[in-house]
C-alpha cells in the first residue's frame, strides 16, 4: 500500500508566513526587494497583531506589522479576493497612523509607513505585476507627499515583472519555484521546509484551517439568507473578518478545541468574540 504523502504548508498560508517572517534576515530582505530601499533593525509590533483604538471603532488584524528608526511597515498575505479592497488599503492605512501618532504630537511626527499586500490574485484586473498606489491631484498630475505608500502585489502576473528580484519573489509566492542562485527565495524556502518538520505545528495550522474553513462555509451560508432577506453582503464580509481574527487568536493561545467548537455553538462564538475584544 503507497504511503500518503504528509500534507505541507506553503508559503502563502498565513501561519507559514508569520513564522518564516519571524526570521530578520529574511524578513528585511523581503522588505528591502519590495520597496528597492534599505532597511536597518526591525521591530516586530506582535504577530497577527490587533489595532482597536476605540471601543466603537472596527479593529484590524495585521499579518506582519513593523517598525524601524524611520518607517512603519504593514505586510498583508491576502489569498481570497475581497471586493472591498481598496477601502480596506483606505482603512488600514488611517488606523496604523493613527497608532503611531500619540496624542499631542504634530503631524509631522507621522512615520513614513508602507501598506503592502502580496496577493495571490489580481486585486485590481489590469494585469500588472505591482499596483504602486499614490495619490495624485486629478488637475495637475502632481503626486502628493503624504508619507503613505501602498502596494499591491499580484503573484499571477510575475512574468511581466520588470525586476528579476519581483519577478522571482512573485513566482515562488505563485508556484514556489525557487529561481537559481536567488539567495533570499532559498533562504525562505529552506525555513518552510524546516517548519513543516515540525508536524505538531503543521498538524495545529491543518486543524485551524480546516476549521476555519467549515465556520466561514456555515457563516457564508446564512450570510447569503441574511442577503437576500436584507441586501446586507457588507455584514457578511465583517463576518468573516470577525471569525479569522478569532481563529487566529484561538490558534495562539492553543486552544484548538474551542476553535472546533465555535463552529457549532454560535452562542460560545459570540462568548468568545467578547473574550478577545473582537468587536
Amino acid at each position: 500500500m503507497a504511503k500518503v504523502p504528509e500534507r505541507k504548508l506553503t508559503i502563502t498560508d498565513s501561519f507559514m508566513f508569520d513564522r518564516v517572517m519571524r526570521d530578520e534576515n529574511i524578513c528585511i530582505g523581503l522588505l528591502e526587494r519590495i520597496l528597492g530601499i534599505r532597511i536597518g533593525r526591525i521591530v516586530y509590533q506582535n504577530a497577527e497583531q490587533v489595532i482597536d483604538l476605540l471601543a466603537d471603532a472596527k479593529g484590524i488584524q495585521l499579518d506582519l506589522y513593523l517598525k524601524d528608526d524611520l518607517r512603519v511597515y504593514d505586510v498583508e498575505i491576502q489569498v481570497r479576493r475581497k471586493a472591498d479592497f481598496p477601502r480596506r488599503l483606505r482603512y488600514y492605512q488611517s488606523v496604523i497612523d493613527s497608532d503611531n501618532l500619540p496624542k499631542g504630537a504634530s503631524y509631522g511626527d507621522l512615520r513614513e509607513s508602507y501598506v503592502i499586500f502580496l496577493c495571490i490574485h489580481d486585486p485590481f484586473g489590469d494585469g500588472l505585476p505591482v499596483y504602486t498606489i499614490e495619490r495624485i491631484c486629478r488637475e495637475s498630475g502632481r503626486v502628493v507627499e503624504t508619507g503613505a505608500h501602498w502596494l499591491a502585489l499580484n503573484c499571477c502576473a510575475y512574468e511581466h515583472a520588470e525586476s528579476e528580484g519581483i519577478r522571482n519573489l512573485l513566482e515562488y509566492l505563485e508556484n514556489g519555484r525557487v529561481a537559481e542562485d536567488d539567495a533570499l527565495l532559498r533562504a525562505m524556502d529552506e525555513a518552510v521546509d524546516r517548519a513543516n518538520t515540525d508536524r505538531k505545528w503543521v498538524s495545529k495550522v491543518l486543524s485551524v484551517n480546516t476549521i476555519y474553513d467549515d465556520a466561514r462555509h456555515e457563516g457564508l451560508a446564512e450570510g447569503r439568507a441574511e442577503g437576500r432577506a436584507e441586501g446586507r453582503v457588507e455584514g457578511r464580509v465583517e463576518g468573516e473578518e470577525r471569525l479569522s481574527g478569532l481563529m487566529a487568536k484561538l490558534f495562539e493561545t492553543d486552544r484548538v478545541d474551542d476553535a472546533r467548537r465555535v463552529v457549532a455553538d454560535p452562542v460560545y462564538r459570540e462568548q468568545l468574540f467578547a473574550e478577545f475584544d473582537i468587536v
